[in-house]
C-alpha cells in the first residue's frame, strides 16, 4: 500500500515510552517512522526504503499517512514490520531493542498465567513493571557490554559464561553478602536495586576513565566505590 490513506491516532504505552500509534479505516494498526525515531531504535530523517537498505531487512508494505496530528504525510510501517525491525536491531545490538524483546516477551508470558489463575493485574502495574525491567535489562547489558569490549580490546576474546557469573557473585557478596537473587532482580529490596543499578553506572565511568584497566579492574574499582 503505497498512497497517502488518514490514520487515526492514539497514544500507546509501551511501558519504558509512550508513542503515538496509528490505526487505518480498515482496522490494521501501524507505526510512523518518526515515532521509532523518538524511543532510540533508528536513527532520525529515514525513510521506510531507507531503513530496508540500512538493515537488510524488507517490509510488508511502505505507508504514506496524514493524522489529525500532522497534516503532512509521514512515514509508516505496520506492527509485522514493525516486529521485524525490531528483531533486526537486537540482533545488531541495540540495548533498546534488545531490553524491550526480553520485557515484552516476560510480560506476555505473564498475562498468559495470570489469566490461567485468575490472577487481575491493573495496566498501570505492568506499565510499571516494563518500565523497571527494561531500565533493569539496559542497566544490565551496557554493564556486561562494558566488560566484554574490554576483553576484546585487551585479549581478543570474550568473556566465557563462567566469567560472568564470577563477577557476579563477587558483585553480590561484596555489596550485598549474597551470592545471587535467583536471577531474578524482582527479589531485591528497592534499596538493593539502586544500589546495583549506581554499580553498573559507576561501572561505565570507570571504564571511561581507565582504558587499560581489565575487566576485572573495573569490577573491582565500581566495587570499591561502595567500600
Amino acid at each position: 500500500m503505497n498512497d497517502t490513506t488518514k490514520a487515526v491516532v492514539a497514544t500507546v504505552d509501551l511501558g519504558f515510552a509512550k508513542i503515538e500509534g496509528l490505526m487505518l479505516p480498515d482496522g490494521r494498526y501501524i507505526v510512523a517512522i518518526p515515532q521509532i525515531v523518538s524511543i532510540n531504535l533508528v536513527p532520525p530523517n529515514r525513510s521506510a526504503k531507507q531503513l530496508e537498505s540500512l538493515y537488510g531487512i524488507a517490509f510488508q508494505s511502505h505507508l504514506k499517512v496524514k493524522t489529525e496530528l500532522n497534516p503532512k504525510a509521514v512515514n509508516a510501517i505496520d506492527l509485522a514490520d514493525f516486529t521485524k525491525l525490531i528483531r533486526e536491531l537486537d540482533k545488531r545490538g541495540n540495548l533498546t531493542a534488545r531490553a524491550f524483546i526480553d520485557a515484552i516477551l516476560q510480560e506476555g508470558l505473564e498475562r498468559r498465567f495470570d489469566r490461567a489463575f485468575g490472577k487481575k493485574v491493573e495496566e498501570d502495574e505492568r506499565n510499571q513493571l516494563i518500565a523497571l525491567r527494561m531500565k533493569r535489562i539496559m542497566a544490565r547489558k551496557l554493564w556486561t557490554d562494558i566488560l566484554r569490549d574490554r576483553s576484546l580490546e585487551l585479549f581478543g576474546t570474550k568473556p566465557n559464561p563462567n566469567d560472568y557469573k564470577q563477577w557476579t557473585i563477587k558483585v553480590n557478596e561484596r555489596l550485598f553478602n549474597r551470592r545471587h537473587f535467583e536471577c531474578d532482580r524482582d527479589n531485591m529490596q528497592k534499596f538493593e536495586q539502586e544500589t546495583i543499578e549506581l554499580f553498573e553506572r559507576m561501572a561505565e565511568r570507570k571504564a571511561k576513565t581507565h582504558k587499560m584497566a581489565t575487566p576485572d579492574d573495573l569490577v573491582e574499582m565500581a566495587i570499591n566505590s561502595f567500600e
